[in-house]
């Protein structure tokens, strides 16, 4: 298949690198959400789910109508974006071969190392789902700046998962998050409680950020995956929106009419995961938490561009938003991703850089870009030589040019 980035990429990036030639190394700051699927914006078409801020961020910077993830699922789609790589070389899928380790090499290779090595300081919050080199994840603990993740399902209430977010004062997932967020990023004092009473087996990872340099920040949720939907705004902690927004909007909730059942011989309803068999008031109030949980990420977004604003980085500082899949609700008769349908491959990707000409703002290019795009796109923004092992392509690529 052949990818075709249009002129209007080619001039979006050249503004873009020629401005960055004469201004300080931007610090990058990369949003991934989980299970969200392309539609579930304002902007893209939902009719419930109010995005300001993301459809805000898409109007200020640009918007990609045609992202897809090559593996949509969760721990493959994460290592490709990772690695920078096509599943079949980091192999990083569900076979015997790999067990699902990020290699050495792979590991060194990531943006994140590549950018560390360009004097960046690094961080890596939220959720992890790819074994790095060991069990252990021994090379991110060590090198990555501020290390501060669980690993799998991270669940709504984040200290369910375990002792390591037993420091934050908030616990509902997103909120907490930021919490941790606004503790790498904030200077002074404010969030030394964050680092006094994190759990000692997370301790040695977490340092403060140095505000001499650039950063790197890779942020990312667990939501809106149906397995951090249970328990959504229970506690008298969460904020209200978690348990009452939309309430009254339900009936404009669209699902879909087909109903769930593909041949056996190609999966059974019975092989999906549990929490993907949805059908009736089931599926209905999922798709109205995941509403929630949209939401939820998209305050995110507002109070991440404030904190910016606060420290005097909005300036210098570029924002990726997307998802590392979409999901089917039992459209073509499926519940769940994997399987290469639009609905599960097609996702909401927005690149926002205070240095784009306000002539190229507002942008929405229907250029064909994938996940691997992502680092390949870092490196070239911050002027960081980037790897020879990358499979992604930087949209300014000669148009025409075969994917690898």
């Amino acid at each position: 298949m052949m990818r075709f980035p249009i002129h209007s990429i080619l001039l979006v990036l050249s503004c873009l690198t020629s401005t960055l030639l004469a201004a300080p190394r931007p610090n990058v700051i990369f949003v991934f959400s989980d299970d969200q699927r392309f539609d579930s914006l304002a902007m893209t078409g939902d009719p419930v789910t109010q995005t300001p801020n993301l459809d805000q961020l898409a109007q200020e910077g640009v918007f990609f109508n045609n992202a897809f993830i090559t593996s949509p699922i969760c721990g493959p789609s994460r290592a490709n974006i990772f690695t920078g790589q096509w599943e079949r070389r980091n192999r990083i899928g569900f076979t015997h071969m790999s067990n699902n380790f990020v290699s050495r090499e792979a590991f060194a290779n990531s943006f994140l190392m590549q950018l560390k090595q360009a004097g960046y300081s690094t961080a890596f919050v939220g959720k992890h789902h790819t074994k790095i080199v060991d069990r252990a994840n021994t090379p991110l603990r060590q090198n990555i700046d501020f290390a501060y993740f669980g690993e799998g399902h991270l669940g709504f209430h984040l200290a369910k998962k375990g002792k390591a977010f037993f420091n934050l004062k908030k616990q509902s997932q997103i909120e907490g998050l930021f919490e941790a967020t606004e503790a790498y990023l904030r200077p002074g004092n404010e969030f030394d409680y964050f680092f006094e009473n994190a759990d000692l087996s997370v301790k040695e990872q977490l340092k403060r950020r140095d505000p001499a340099k650039p950063f790197v920040a890779w942020i990312n949720f667990n939501l809106p995956h149906q397995a951090s939907l249970g328990g959504m705004g229970s506690r008298p902690g969460d904020p209200k929106f978690y348990s009452t927004l939309y309430e009254d909007e339900k009936s404009r909730i669209v699902l879909p009419a087909e109903k769930l059942g593909l041949p056996t011989d190609v999966i059974t309803v019975e092989e999906m995961e549990p929490y993907y068999r949805l059908t009736g008031k089931r599926l209905l109030d999922t798709k109205l938490k995941t509403a929630r949980a949209v939401y939820g990420i998209d305050d995110f977004i507002g109070s991440l561009r404030k904190l910016l604003v606060e420290l005097g980085e909005d300036s210098n500082t570029i924002i990726v938003f997307c998802s590392d899949n979409g999901l089917l609700y039992g459209e073509h008769g499926i519940g769940g991703k994997t399987m290469l349908y639009e609905e599960s491959a097609h996702v909401p990707m927005m690149i926002y850089s205070p240095f784009l000409p306000k002539n190229q703002t507002g942008r929405r290019l229907d250029a064909l870009v994938v996940g691997q795009d992502i680092p390949a796109t870092d490196f070239g923004s911050v002027r960081a030589e980037g790897s020879s092992r990358l499979s992604g392509e930087k949209p300014a690529a000669p148009a025409g040019r075969q994917a690898r």
